[in-house]
């Protein structure tokens, strides 16, 4: 017998289906910036995006390192600096993968087809993930916006530089953009770089974006620490740095062993490492599910 508190439950999280295709998007959203906004309101218009319904996800993991950010703070500055988004948010607590959102949309909502919006970074792992992971649908497609592509060329040009057009100064602040990224210059306490990463429009203006900016800090635990470096405008190659670093404690068995338990940062599976590559780890999960991961996507539990 169901309890109100499961009807309430369904009420916040119930979607009536309209059309026979979902279209979907999860990301760990931590932290936000403009690259998510382009990202999804490209998927909710282009490729058809006209014609299916939405269904958008940002993940419920939480830790102070990668994952700072709750869920419902995160839904709230989505919705307020995304407009369009509105309504299309589901807080079913049993969702927390993309596996989890693609068998709901098939078992629960009966949707024939189903797609996911990602970041052109992440299109081979999802299209491998969602195929091999399919519970039944006839199509499964993955939709990615083309112009997101990283440009080396455009990231090496300083700003200023050079006589770029609008376009190519949007790009460049795009393609520059990463929730690491935030995280750390929110760490350091640069507001005014951190801002400039969320240029969501004048509807989202400095209040909404201090606000997120001081809510980060403080889940880092970064507002008690008044030593944490501060990030300059170089912080893209503070992140390959880190990379390297990342790479040495690997090569010397500092990081990952078989047998640890790891959460791969793009998808949210959590899994078992089943053998360490150059650069990689082969990863089972609970249900038996096989899958590559590099060894900057995991985060060991």
């Amino acid at each position: 017998m169901k309890h109100f508190s499961s009807f309430i439950a369904e009420a916040e999280t119930n979607i009536k289906p309209i059309k026979d295709t979902l279209r979907t998007a999860f990301g760990r959203h931590q932290g936000m910036h403009a690259g998510h906004a382009d990202s999804l309101k490209y998927g909710l218009t282009e490729q058809g995006g006209n014609d299916v319904d939405k269904r958008l996800y940002t993940s419920r993991t939480q830790d102070p390192k990668k994952n700072p950010l709750s869920r419902e703070f995160k839904e709230r500055h989505l919705q307020s600096a995304i407009p369009e988004t509105k309504g299309m948010w589901d807080s079913d607590p049993r969702v927390r993968t993309p596996i989890d959102v693609m068998n709901k949309a098939y078992e629960e909502d009966g949707y024939k087809n189903f797609q996911a919006v990602v970041g052109p970074d992440r299109v081979e792992s999802f299209e491998k993930l969602l195929r091999s992971q399919n519970p039944g649908f006839k199509n499964v497609d993955v939709i990615t916006d083309p112009t997101m592509i990283r440009d080396p060329d455009l990231l090496k040009a300083k700003e200023g530089e050079g006589n770029m057009s609008p376009g190519d100064l949007r790009k460049r602040l795009i393609a520059a953009l990463s929730g690491s990224g935030q995280r750390k210059l929110a760490g350091g306490g640069n507001f005014e770089k951190f801002r400039e990463g969320m240029d969501f429009g004048d509807h989202y203006g400095d209040d909404m974006k201090k606000e997120y900016f001081e809510e980060l800090r403080r889940a880092m635990g970064s507002d008690r620490n008044p030593q944490v470096r501060n990030i300059d405008s170089e912080w893209q190659m503070d992140l390959d740095t880190e990379k390297e670093y990342l790479g040495e404690l690997y090569r010397t068995g500092n990081l990952f062993q078989v047998g640890d338990m790891i959460e791969h940062s793009p998808t949210n599976l959590i899994a078992r490492i089943h053998r360490c590559g150059a650069n990689h780890l082969i990863c089972v999960t609970e249900e038996g599910y096989m899958f590559k991961s590099f060894i900057h996507d995991a985060n060991q539990i």
